[in-house]
């Protein structure tokens, strides 16, 4: 819960409760303020004695005059003029009512969900004149949080801490429950945590309401792709989580419609944003330098379009963060920059002779490596030097590095499936420590969105997962044979990853876009490499 709300069917109009049981009010999404004295109407006997506590505030989702303030042991109070005089409604609520969370059914405003510490749930159907226990199917009395679905309000979520279930003073583990059944009935979704954890905050993704999202006490943010049923981490954890807030749901004045979708999570140590992006397109480079753009990644030039004969071999494409734009690299270390891409600098260009095989953008963008096939790393612009192969002593044959999503690492990967860490990059295993041998040469090492895993893809197709990489397939397992793979691009979710062939195949393993291929316009050249693009961060 939180002491500010913004009214949903005025967007500009936001109130704010103050400590002293003031309320501030905005009719500009928060530009200017102005403040008011509130009265508060006599709670009975036994909840006038209580601190009233400012907890959380709701505005009704049709009637912008129309307040629901939660205020500590006091219980729950109800405005209909805009805040100006409250009237407190705890009938039928028990002698402890230290309200925690308050949800309003979108498309039955009259019933609302009011979940009490050590107390459950409890729920009303006439506005909050009366409210009943709706407790059945809970094993847990101690509720954080409740969100209903928009699209489905039958549907209701509610974080739970497992206290009842444990000796007094102690924790165990938390959970989701849902129901079907505008809380009647309450079932716990399967979402296994270590002991003493719980869920402290959910929320729900407006334009897919499938997808929930949990905050847990010891800072793991996940999400469930199929209500409640599966989870998986969504980013590396966090100090404790006390607040998941979905911008584009909860503060649309923070972000535009066409934005990626963002989230603010609130902890013990100040607040993180994290933004999801969706792929959007990809660039193909072909064998005579030819750039293929897919769905809505943007052709920003070519080498033979500038009629460019380059002095060695083209080897690599990275697109540029925004996507507006492109490297490309030559076997020699020559680059090209196409677009937005901001050149740095090149190793012909230092007048150095070196065989060159991968260019990586550091995360801001203002610099980029450039890898040696003797596993020499070159650093340019403001990509900071964190060591190579040779500098270690180490003399092997390197195919591929991947920068941390810090900027401030990296991992180059050998012939073999050895995994070397520079800087911040963790070491997650690799094809030696596993003992797997191969039949053809490993060729890239793709990082997860957060760092905490990778894969790695063979020259033959093959497809290995380490730390939190997840292995959804392969061209081997799907019985599709690839004379050679040359490149790997996975989703910025981690929920699905491209493999492509070195005559244009492009195939897709779980949930990645399919935009379309060479194969596929009839067009047969061969393909050096692939890079997706996604949705750009406001």
């Amino acid at each position: 819960m939180q002491n500010i709300a913004r009214s949903p069917s005025i967007p500009d109009l936001v109130y704010a409760l103050v400590n002293d049981g003031s309320i501030a009010v905005s009719e500009d999404s928060g530009e200017s303020w102005s403040m008011f004295a509130a009265t508060w109407n006599s709670a009975s006997s036994v909840d006038a004695l209580a601190l009233p506590t400012p907890v959380g505030l709701v505005v009704h989702p049709t009637n912008p005059l129309i307040l629901f303030a939660l205020r500590g042991g006091r219980g729950i109070a109800k405005s209909t003029d805009g805040g100006h005089t409250w009237n407190y409604c705890n009938s039928g609520l028990p002698g402890y009512n230290w309200g925690v969370g308050l949800a309003i059914d979108p498309s039955q405003t009259d019933t609302m969900y009011l979940s009490l510490e050590l107390q459950g749930i409890y729920r009303t159907t006439d506005g909050g004149n009366t409210w009943t226990p709706a407790n059945a199917g809970l094993t847990s009395i101690y509720v954080n949080q409740i969100v209903i679905d928009p699209e489905n309000p039958s549907t209701v979520y509610a974080s739970a801490v497992q206290a009842d279930a444990y000796p007094a003073g102690s924790w165990g583990p938390g959970g989701v429950y849902r129901s079907v059944d505008r809380g009647l009935n309450w079932t716990r979704c399967p979402l296994d945590l270590p002991l003493y954890d719980d869920v402290m905050s959910l929320a729900l993704d407006a334009e897919e309401p499938s997808d929930i999202y949990a905050g847990t006490a010891s800072g793991e943010f996940l999400v469930s792709h199929n209500q409640g049923q599966d989870w998986e981490a969504l980013s590396p954890s966090f100090p404790e989580i006390v607040g998941i807030f979905h911008v584009s749901h909860i503060y649309p004045l923070l972000i535009s419609p066409s934005s990626p979708k963002m989230f603010y999570v609130g902890s013990r140590q100040g607040i993180y944003c994290l933004t999801q992006r969706k792929i959007t397109g990809y660039y193909v480079l072909g064998g005579d330098g030819g750039v293929f753009a897919f769905g809505q990644a943007h052709f920003q030039g070519s080498l033979p379009g500038l009629g460019i004969t380059p002095n060695a071999p083209l080897v690599n494409l990275t697109a540029t963060r925004t996507g507006n734009g492109y490297y490309l690299l030559g076997a020699d270390g020559g680059v090209f920059a196409f677009g937005d891409a901001a050149f740095h600098g090149s190793i012909p260009a230092l007048g150095l002779s070196a065989r060159c095989l991968d260019l990586e953008v550091v995360p801001a963008g203002d610099g980029y490596y450039l890898l040696g096939e003797d596993g020499g790393v070159f650093a340019f612009g403001q990509a900071p030097f964190v060591g190579s192969l040779p500098s270690i002593g180490i003399a092997t044959v390197a195919v591929d590095m991947e920068v941390t999503p810090t900027g401030r690492g990296y991992w180059v990967i050998a012939r073999d499936g050895g995994v070397f860490s520079f800087g911040d990059a963790r070491f997650w295993g690799s094809l030696p420590q596993s003992r797997i041998k191969l039949l053809r040469p490993l060729v890239r090492i793709k990082s997860v969105a957060d760092g905490a895993g990778y894969y790695m893809l063979g020259e033959d197709g093959g497809v290995f997962a380490f730390g939190s990489a997840r292995f959804m397939g392969s061209p081997q397992t799907a019985g599709i044979p690839l004379d050679r793979a040359n490149d790997l691009e996975i989703s910025p979710q981690n929920r699905g990853y491209f493999v492509l062939g070195g005559r244009g195949e492009l195939l897709q393993f779980g949930e990645m876009p399919f935009f379309g291929s060479l194969p596929a316009l009839g067009i047969q050249t061969d393909t050096i490499d692939l890079d997706i693009t996604t949705e750009q961060q406001p």
